[in-house]
Order: C-alpha cells, then sequence, then structure tokens
C-alpha cells in the first residue's frame, strides 16, 4: 500500500507527497502520529516532520467531517424512505445521550471533551443521523479560537455541553427537511429533559 504520492519533476527522480493513507491509522484506531512514526523508523523508513504530519491531519480531519456529514444526510433519506414504504408519516424515532472524555464528578470536571450522537431507532440499523463534538483543547499559543479545535469557551462548564449538543442535533436534522422528529429517548438526565422541553416550546416541533 503506497504512503505517498510521486510528483514528477523536469530533472532527477520524483518527489514524493504524503498521501491519505498514512494517517488512517491515527483516525480509525488507537494509534497516534508519534506511534505512525516509530513504526516508519522501525521499518527502516525516514519519517516525516511533526509539523507535516499535523497539517496533513489537519486537512484530512476536514475532509472526514464533510464526509461524515454527507453520510448522516443519506442515512436520513434511507429512514424517510423506509417510513415511506412501511406507511408511516414521515417522522422518526431518536434517541440521544452525551457520553463525556471523563465521567463527570461532583466539585471537580476533569473532562474536556464532549460527544453526543442522535440515533434512530425506526429500523434495525440504528443509524446516526446527527452528531455534536464540544472540545475546550486548542494547542495553539495565540489563537482567536475562530477556526481551531476548541469549540467550547473556557468559561463554560463542559456538563453543559448536553443541553447545546441536542439542540445542535436537532437543528441539524430538521433544517434539512427531510425528516420530522416524532419522539425523543434519553437517560434519566433533568438537564437533557429540560433542554427538550424547552426546544420543543420555542420550536413547536416535537
Amino acid at each position: 500500500m503506497e504512503l505517498s504520492n510521486t510528483i514528477k519533476k523536469l530533472r532527477g527522480p520524483g518527489a514524493g507527497v504524503l498521501n491519505e493513507m498514512i494517517l488512517l491509522p491515527v483516525m480509525k484506531s488507537k494509534m497516534g502520529m508519534a506511534d505512525v512514526l516509530l513504526v516508519l523508523s522501525c521499518l527502516n523508513i525516514k519519517p516525516p516532520s511533526d509539523s507535516l504530519m499535523q497539517k496533513e491531519m489537519n486537512l484530512m480531519s476536514d475532509k472526514a467531517t464533510t464526509v461524515n456529514e454527507d453520510e448522516m444526510c443519506q442515512k436520513q433519506h434511507y429512514v424517510s424512505r423506509i417510513l415511506t414504504l412501511s406507511g408511516k408519516d414521515n417522522s422518526a424515532d431518536v434517541q440521544f445521550d452525551t457520553s463525556f472524555s471523563c465521567r463527570p464528578q461532583g466539585g471537580a470536571e476533569k473532562a474536556k471533551q464532549s460527544f453526543a450522537p442522535l440515533i434512530e431507532h425506526n429500523t434495525s440499523k440504528k443509524f446516526v443521523l446527527a452528531a455534536s463534538i464540544f472540545s475546550k483543547f486548542c494547542n495553539k499559543k495565540a489563537c482567536t479560537h475562530e477556526n481551531c479545535s476548541k469549540t467550547l469557551a473556557s468559561d463554560k462548564t463542559i456538563s453543559s455541553t448536553e443541553r447545546n449538543s441536542l439542540h445542535t442535533n436537532l437543528n441539524s436534522v430538521l433544517k434539512r427537511r427531510v425528516l420530522k422528529i416524532r419522539s425523543v429517548t434519553i437517560d434519566a438526565s433533568s438537564q437533557v429533559a429540560k433542554a427538550l422541553r424547552d426546544y420543543n416550546i420555542e420550536n413547536k416541533s416535537l
């Protein structure tokens, strides 16, 4: 499997440029960029610089985000088609929950990231129709946080992202006008229940 693309030059051998294959282990496994560099070194292959790997990783992350959004939109159309063929109205039943990088504890907040999917349960596939991620991480020393990995202000608590994630996911589905939401199944979180009631009052869509 080629890990680089060759660019032809007028003179001399072609130059090698990293392609996305070398970054797939970082995206799809528990390996980090340091592990990839170690594997290449063990294979007697001169590894690329850390800055180049990070740059390519950032570009690939943007592409992966676009691909995931397109795929979730296709899943919405699929669920809509299934509901139509079964003679039901175009309203899906979904379930919502939020996971954190560390379990929330009273008096302390170790978690820096949260992930919240919106999953349909009208089909046996249990497709993810929408997802939102909030993070407090930013590796840049001087950053305006307009287009970086940090999506949550420092003065905001990571637990507050449950409400924001729910609203973000519902808006993501409803704005496409492919599906309507008939019901939302949640856990025993009082914060999420209140957020759902507030969203229903504001939008009158559930």
